[in-house]
Formats: structure tokens, C-alpha cells, sequence
């Protein structure tokens, strides 16, 4: 270790980041995922401000180390005002900044990070994750004199490790204003797992203006936010990366190219029951998504699932989760059970289920497994009396798409995909035998008649709200794409201008050469001088104008069967205001014949 190599300042840095490293570590699993997104030049870091913002540290030490490069962080002014502290706050590298030294820190080809919301964020900001932001438009100011990218980070569960008390929280604010001082308590150090996010530069561009690249950045964290803390988002876990795994250990030969031959999904009640089972008792904790396989048999062109069984839930780092489904398979054929696997299962929350990695999955699933499918169940709907199970593939179009691997413009404009086509639904029945019919009808008699009545509830408001910001949401999500995509045709169009330019000036200097009797100048590879700015994929934006549409779809669903129990309701109420109102009629005719 070169930490005592060169002065005192340097070799005390690289101390204390090693034992920031080794806490994060031991104490809180720490990574850090995206630091490639980080330039080599001068970048300005923009981050969510915790309680304690023990993940800017964690981050620090593992640049400085791993990098060799110092972040410097911009302090409230209260830390320079703390006895003893000036030094320290010195040696590494924070600073009280302005904006024009902050933009010549950033000149120098520095590192520089900025907590817009600080220590009011820190103190009134809770685990919902709000950017408490209050308009500051500072960061976006230096970013834009210094002419360099911002980089949005944001550590997942900062809040769980550290927390600030959110009861009197009126009375915390009007402190905060009165003093700027950080007199909220706040309590913590709880073991819990810090994953940081850096995510993708947003260039600079001479069109931006303060307040439009402060909305860029405040959509991009918000963005990062809501995937890594609402439990509806759905990531590739490591089960179903096992699943794609044992589907594609189990490709089937010879194979042809995938179709839509696949027209009905018919779904025996046992395996509603065991993917309901499954998916109230992993979804009660709101943190996991319950998935599971789908076992079952084809007949012609409809697919009948006939069992299923759920991933496990366990902890074990030798547990060998794909294993397991093969063991699992081979007892269900021992008993002659259907041991075919025909594709999962997956729970959401409000529909909101489709993402790159998503239709990643289902990819590998119907090229391995020509008939697979995806069961997708919606726990919180069927709550409210309205059984959600859908059933899902990808159609060829899609399935082409990925097979070229290019999400290009071009190629989404030759297969002639748009957001519509991406998947498709296919017709799903739930199948019963004729005994468990009869068993059924045995069973409703033995049930009380109110245990049914939660059917009736017309609480449809929740619903209804939660669907609304998913779909606010994912147009916010939308917005940013389409943002990101406009500047790169900004800068396309700029370079062409700088091309023509180029051309034009090189195309008058050979004039003057020629003139002068002196030989052109060699001609040049235009392409080299001006690179290709790459292009924005256009995957995401199709995945989330679907996602919109469904959500559309699903809201104008659920509003009219919730009309429809509305308006029952209103029939069922009149007979009872008409007979109370015929009661006191009837009460006064008695009396006058008294």
C-alpha cells in the first residue's frame, strides 16, 4: 500500500477510505453499480441527501481508491463554522463553493458532487424518497458554466439505514427555517444493504437552460427512485435468471421459428388457487415479487397448465435453486403429474409489470420453449373482487427484434413494431373437473353469508389512485426518453452544420493552395474528424408507451365493473328509501281511521 508515498494529507485520505471501504463492506454489503458512467474528465456528481449521507463516504473511498480520483463534495456552510472542522473539511477537499468556483473546480477536470436538497432533505425527507429539491437550480447553474455532464446517483434503502423522526413534522420545518441548523434527531446505523446507482451522464448542451436541465436531472433520480423502491417494477432476479437457465438447458430439438401457435390458455383451478397462495403470502411483504413455474401439456393449439410450483425462498448461498426445479419436475413424474415446463408465473402490483427485462425473459423462454407462456397476477385487484390473471407472449415481430439484437430506429421501422405489437394476450379460461364442481357447490352452502360480502366493496378509490401514479409515473419516464432523444437530433443536426463547415473551409484552402501553385491538400475521412454521436435506444420508450397503454386499458376495465357495482348499489338502495318512505305514510292513515 502507497498510502504514506506522498504527503500527509494523501496518505490519511487513503486511510480513512480504507476503513470507510472495509465498514460499508462488513456493515452494509455495500456496492456500487455504474461507475463506468463516471468520465474521465472534469463531471459534476448530483446525489439524494439521506439522513446521513454515509453513501456519499462509501462512494468517496471507493473512487478515491479504486480510482485514484478525490471527489470533491459541496458543504452547507454550517460544517465550516464547527470548531476544529476547517482542516479536516479541507483535507478532503469540501467545499462551501460558488458557482463560479465550483465551475472552475469543474474546468480542471475535477470531480464535483452537490446535494441540491442538503440538509433540509436530510432532516424532513422521509422513505417515500421525495426530492425535497425546493426549486434550487445552483448545481444546474455550475453544470452548464463549466460545460460539463451531471451525473445522477442515488443509493437504495438510505433511508432504512438512518432515519429522521417524521412526527411533529410542521413544527421541524418552521425550526429548520428559523435556525439551518440540523436539529432534527435522528436515530440509526441498522445493518441493511446500500446498493448505489450511478446512472447515465446527461451531456451538456448549449440549448439547456437552467431550469430545463434541473427537470432532467430531477426526472432522472425520481425515475431510478421509483424502480429500485416501488415493489411493482419488475427486475431480472436471480430466480427467474435460474428459470431462463433451466429453460434453456431444456431446449427442445429442432425447434422451428417461434409463432403465435398458441390460441388458448386453459389454467386448471388448482394451479389459481396455488399461484394465489403464493403470490398473498410472498407479496404480503411488499418487498419480493412472487414467481413460480407453470407445468403442464399442449393439445393442438391450446396450452393446458395443469400445475405449477413457486420458486423458493431461500437465503442459502449453496442452495442450488436450479436443482431444485429439476428435482422438483422429476417427483411430479413419478406420480404422473404434468412435468412439462410451459412457462411462469409472475406477481404484480397495478399492471405494472413490462420491462426490458421482462420481455428479455419471455424471449428466452419461447425460443428455448416454443409454447411458453407468462401468467401475470394482480393480488390488490383481486382483493377488490376483480380476479386479475392474464396470460402473455411475445409476438413474432418482437421475437425478430430481439433475434437481431439491434433496438435501433431503423430496425424497429423494419419489422414494423410499435408499442401495440410488443406482446400479445392470449384468451385464458380456468378449467374445473365436474367433481370439483360439485365439490364447490357443496362448499358455498357450508359458507357463512357475509364472508362474500368483501366482494361487494366499492372501495375502488385506492385502486384506482395507486393506477394513476403508475401511469403519472410512466409518463414522466416517457417525457425524459423523448427529452433525451430530442437533444441527440439537436446534436445531429450540429454536427452536419459542423461538417458542411469543415468541408466548405478545407474546399476554399485547396482553392487558395491551387492558386498559390501549391498541391491540395490530401483528402480526409470526414467520418473520423466528426465520430458518430451514438444513437438513444428506442426500446425503453416502446416498453413504456406500452406499459402507458395498458395501464389506460386496465383503468377503463376496472371503472366500468366498478360502475357496474355502483349502479347496483343505487338500484338496491331506492326499494329501501321508497318503503321507508311508505312506512310514516302508512303509520298516518292508521291514525285517521283511529
Amino acid at each position: 500500500m502507497d498510502a504514506y508515498d506522498k504527503d500527509i494529507w494523501d496518505a490519511g485520505r487513503k486511510v480513512v477510505s480504507a476503513i470507510w471501504d472495509a465498514l460499508g463492506w462488513i456493515w452494509h454489503g455495500y456496492e456500487i453499480i455504474g461507475v463506468e458512467n463516471i468520465p474521465s474528465g472534469g463531471a459534476l456528481l448530483v446525489y439524494y441527501h439521506g439522513a446521513v449521507p454515509i453513501d456519499f463516504y462509501y462512494i468517496c473511498s471507493h473512487i478515491l481508491l479504486y480510482e485514484g480520483r478525490l471527489i470533491n463534495p459541496v458543504g452547507d456552510r454550517f460544517l465550516f463554522k464547527i470548531p476544529g472542522w476547517s482542516s479536516l473539511l479541507e483535507a478532503f477537499g469540501v467545499i462551501p463553493g460558488t458557482v463560479q468556483s465550483c465551475a472552475a473546480l469543474l474546468r480542471k477536470g475535477n470531480l464535483l458532487a452537490i446535494a441540491p436538497g442538503g440538509v433540509y432533505e436530510a432532516q424532513l425527507g422521509d422513505n417515500n424518497y421525495e426530492l425535497l429539491w425546493r426549486q434550487r437550480l445552483g448545481y444546474a447553474k455550475v453544470a452548464i458554466e463549466a460545460k460539463v455532464p451531471i451525473i445522477p446517483i442515488f443509493t437504495r434503502n438510505i433511508r432504512e439505514a438512518f432515519r429522521s423522526f417524521n412526527i411533529f413534522q410542521a413544527f421541524w420545518q418552521w425550526l429548520y427555517q428559523k435556525t439551518h441548523l440540523p436539529l432534527v434527531p435522528i436515530y440509526g446505523g441498522f445493518p441493511v444493504k446500500l446498493t448505489t446507482f450511478v446512472g447515465n451522464a446527461i451531456p451538456y448542451d448549449e440549448s439547456h437552460t437552467p431550469e430545463s436541465l434541473a427537470q432532467l436531472v430531477t426526472q432522472s433520480i425520481s425515475k431510478k427512485n421509483r424502480k429500485l423502491t416501488r415493489t411493482q417494477t419488475v427486475h431480472v432476479s436471480t430466480r427467474r435468471n435460474e428459470c431462463v437457465k433451466m429453460a434453456s438447458r431444456n431446449r427442445r430439438a429442432n425447434v422451428p421459428d417461434v409463432d403465435n401457435t398458441i390460441d388458448l390458455v386453459q389454467v386448471d383451478g388448482l394451479v389459481v388457487a396455488k399461484i394465489i397462495k403464493h403470490c398473498h403470502e410472498e407479496g404480503s411483504s411488499a418487498v419480493d415479487v412472487a414467481q413460480g413455474v407453470l407445468l403442464g401439456l399442449v393439445a393442438d393449439t391450446r396450452l393446458e397448465v395443469t400445475n405449477c410450483f413457486p420458486f423458493p425462498k431461500n437465503l442459502d448461498e449453496n442452495f442450488d435453486e436450479e436443482d431444485y426445479q429439476m428435482e422438483m419436475m422429476r417427483h411430479l413424474r413419478k406420480v404422473n403429474v404434468d412435468h412439462l415446463h410451459v412457462g411462469w408465473y409472475q406477481s404484480t402490483q397495478q399492471g405494472a409489470f413490462l420491462s426490458t427485462q421482462f420481455l428479455e425473459s419471455q424471449f428466452t423462454y419461447q425460443t428455448s420453449i416454443e409454447e411458453s407462456v407468462v401468467l401475470i397476477y394482480d393480488p390488490l385487484k383481486t382483493k377488490r373482487g376483480f380476479l386479475h390473471l392474464k396470460a402473455y407472449r411475445l409476438t413474432p415481430q418482437a421475437v425478430a427484434l430481439y433475434k437481431d439484437n439491434d433496438f435501433g430506429a431503423d430496425t424497429i421501422k423494419t419489422h414494423h413494431l410499435s408499442f401495440e405489437s410488443l406482446y400479445q394476450e392470449i384468451r385464458l379460461v380456468i378449467h374445473n373437473s365436474h367433481l370439483v364442481n360439485a365439490l364447490l357447490c357443496e362448499l358455498s352452502e357450508m359458507v357463512a353469508p357475509y364472508e362474500g360480502s368483501q366482494y361487494l366493496d366499492l372501495g375502488t378509490a385506492s385502486v384506482l389512485e395507486k393506477h394513476l401514479r403508475s401511469l403519472t409515473d410512466n409518463v414522466d419516464e416517457l417525457l425524459q426518453d423523448t427529452n433525451k432523444f430530442n437533444i441527440y437530433q439537436r446534436q445531429v443536426v450540429k454536427q452536419q452544420q459542423e461538417k458542411q463547415k469543415y468541408i466548405q473551409k478545407r474546399n476554399l484552402e485547396n482553392n487558395a493552395r491551387q492558386a498559390r501553385g501549391e498541391p491540395p491538400l490530401p483528402e480526409e475521412d470526414v467520418t473520423k474528424v466528426f465520430k458518430p454521436i451514438p444513437v438513444p435506444p428506442r426500446l425503453e420508450p416502446m416498453v413504456l408507451s406500452a406499459q402507458i397503454a395498458a395501464h389506460c386499458q386496465q383503468v377503463s376495465l376496472f371503472c366500468s365493473q366498478a360502475l357496474g357495482k355502483l349502479f347496483l348499489s343505487e338500484a338496491l338502495q331506492q326499494p329501501q328509501s321508497q318503503s321507508s318512505q311508505q312506512q310514516p305514510a302508512l303509520k298516518g292513515s292508521s291514525s285517521k281511521a283511529a
